[in-house]
């Protein structure tokens, strides 16, 4: 999942999780990894074993990575048998009124087409034979331009009040840190600075690490990309025009770099009141824009929120809430479904695009961590979203992540969809039942579970309604499956699949890329076969 925020860890509950690396011996207790200033190039398809530092915010120590991961955990013997047991019989499901087939409206299909263009009847039928094959193209900027048409980004009205946590609280420490272009026995300068929104300012330390380090949190860096993003993002490109260098300075690059540059210049010449002239300069352009309503005005004309802008709040809301707890996010126990890894937002903004999420959906995570993936589609894309993790500190660090994003994206004037988050098992909870009915887009990390597992998850999917995307990193349903008339009481054959491609740095476990899939509830596969064969 960035300038300024780096290696958060593997928090993302439920599935795919990565076997636990014992902590380095220098590190801090309850400090988390911070400050990302971008990852290792690191070769695709390796031949032999990878050893790579930590190069994502999900994994908190040096680890050797193999080409086939270590993710073979599977659930005991008690847990298995403690879940609900599959249906024997699919077709039961399939008459008229049975719950999950016959609805008023259905989802659009996407349009398939049969390779070999034959209608006629046969004794099997594929529902490969209307999947396709994608492979994504590294495009993940922001969300697809369908959601343009109908997500608006502005928050509406105009929030003068926002409870969030203020960068100065995390600089505290005298152990860490110590005062920045001045004395380090004096007091360290304070600053505020001004968001895209009437919510206030933020307070900051001008505070630097005593020892330098990629892992911790970096107050100033934190400033500087966020002014950068700012003036990206949020202004009118003819306020970006009018952006000069102070007198006597010498600044080249596009105009939304402008403060960036300068406040570099000033950090490195030391020069602490320069520094805090040039933010109050910012932050006064920026405030009469907020003022006038030229910001709103600006938001108004968009409707996708692209990574970087994502990834750059994110962070925020991350370095004040999870990675002051991250110690107690590595007590799970191995060798069950529980083992997990995440991830990262680039895939997560891939999956949105595959699976045509909008506003006016609705998403679930099973199994979701600190629920990053569910505060990335309520943000990134505005839809309700839902996300149930069973293990109990993940649970609360998602709760200080929810708490957190609701103050920090009104700060930044944005909108969001709304953010559910749940305690409990997916197998055990009715509330999360009833959300599945009316879901859209379903995401399960299902990397270790069980084949048990997974086929008692996809007897849950035959509950979905038509239409609805379940996105896997294992298939539900096996690539060779075809229906015929010997199993036409299988579950597969309510699915047509898709298999798509991601790519080197997409998931906090493997350093190369693979494969996930999507599954889309499909009854007509079975009901066109049965009338192929005279069947119904």
């Amino acid at each position: 999942m960035n300038p300024s925020l780096k290696s958060k860890p593997s928090t993302q509950g439920g599935a795919g999780r990565p076997r636990p690396t014992e902590s380095s011996t220098n590190s801090q207790p309850n400090r988390q990894p911070l400050g990302i200033t971008g990852r290792p190039t690191i070769p695709s398809r390796p031949s032999g074993p990878i050893v790579r530092p930590p190069s994502n915010r999900f994994q908190l120590s040096t680890t050797t990575v193999s080409r086939q991961p270590a993710l073979t955990s599977r659930p005991s013997k008690t847990a298995i048998a403690s879940r609900k047991p599959v249906p024997g019989n699919v077709r039961d499901r399939l008459a008229p009124g049975s719950r999950g087939v016959k609805r008023k409206s259905e989802t659009p299909q996407p349009a398939f087409s049969d390779d070999d263009g034959s209608s006629s009847a046969s004794d099997s039928y594929s529902d490969s034979d209307m999947s396709t094959r994608k492979r994504a193209k590294s495009s993940i900027s922001s969300v697809d331009t369908h959601v343009a048409s109908r997500r608006i980004l502005v928050a509406n009205g105009a929030a003068e009040t926002a409870k969030f946590i203020h960068s100065r609280t995390l600089t505290a420490s005298k152990l860490l840190y110590k005062p920045a272009m001045i004395a380090e026995d004096s007091a360290a300068a304070k600053v505020g600075l001004q968001y895209p929104s009437a919510c206030g300012k933020e307070y900051f330390e001008l505070k630097i690490l005593k020892r330098q380090s990629d892992d911790e949190y970096k107050p100033m860096d934190d400033i500087e990309e966020t002014i950068r993003i700012i003036c990206h993002h949020y202004l009118p490109e003819r306020v970006k025009r009018t952006i000069k260098p102070g007198r006597h300075e010498i600044v080249t690059g596009p105009y939304e770099t402008v403060y960036s540059k300068r406040l570099l210049r000033a950090k490195n010449e030391g020069d602490v009141e320069k520094y805090i002239d040039i933010i109050e300069d910012f932050n006064k352009m920026l405030k009469a824009l907020v003022e006038d309503g030229s910001m709103q005005r600006e938001l108004r004309g968009r409707a996708t929120l692209p990574l970087d802008w994502f990834e750059r709040i994110h962070n925020q809301i991350y370095s004040r809430t999870v990675s002051l707890h991250v110690e107690s996010l590595k007590q799970y126990e191995t060798g069950t479904d529980d083992v997990y890894g995440e991830l990262l937002p680039s895939l997560v903004s891939k999956i949105i695009n595959v699976t045509q999420l909008s506003h006016d959906q609705i998403f679930v995570d099973l199994g979701s961590g600190v629920g990053n993936i569910v505060l990335q589609t309520a943000l990134q894309v505005g839809c309700e979203s839902w996300g149930i993790e069973q293990m109990p500190n993940p649970c609360k660090a998602a709760e200080l992540q929810k708490a957190e994003f609701a103050g920090r994206t009104k700060l930044w004037g944005l909108s969001t969809g709304k953010v559910n988050l749940i305690n409990g098992s997916f197998f055990d909870c009715p509330e999360i039942d009833e959300v599945l009915k009316r879901a859209d887009v379903v995401l399960v990390n299902n990397q270790v579970f069980s084949a048990a597992t997974n086929d008692n998850l996809l007897a849950k999917f035959l509950d979905l309604k038509e239409g609805a995307k379940v996105v896997s990193l294992k298939p539900f349903v096996p690539r060779d499956h075809r229906i015929t008339k010997t199993n036409m009481n299988s579950m597969y054959g309510m699915f047509r699949t898709e298999v798509h491609e991601y790519f080197d740095n997409s998931v906090s476990w493997v350093a190369y890329g693979g494969e996930y899939h999507v599954a889309i509830k499909d009854s007509s596969l079975l009901r066109k076969f049965g009338q192929e064969n005279g069947m119904g």
